[in-house]
């Protein structure tokens, strides 16, 4: 079984499952081992969960309110306890004029 490097979470905003499986897409398109739960709306401490079950060291977290207004994402290590924001191409708009 192959690990993924990059756990895709969200937090609010009704489970973003769009927004995710962009991200996904966009992460395993740069050569990054992605994936993401495939609920429509797990919680955030689920997914930790699953990330710290699956040793996934890295997150990436979207929250509903920050990726539509400051088109930012936050990046978590486990092991480090570190937290960076990122700003990314606005994936809900990208998303919502190409369906």
């Amino acid at each position: 079984m192959i690990q993924a490097d990059v756990l895709v979470c969200a937090k609010g905003g009704g489970g973003l499952l769009k927004e995710r499986m962009a991200l996904v897409a966009d992460l395993w398109a740069a050569g990054l081992r992605a994936e993401m739960m495939q609920q429509a709306a797990p919680s955030l401490t689920a997914q930790y969960e699953y990330a710290h079950l699956r040793h996934i060291p890295w997150l990436l977290i979207i929250h509903g309110a920050t990726l539509s207004a400051a088109d930012t994402v936050k990046v978590s290590h486990f092991l480090l306890q570190s937290f960076y924001a990122y700003a990314v191409p606005c994936v809900y708009a990208h998303h919502h004029t190409s369906v």
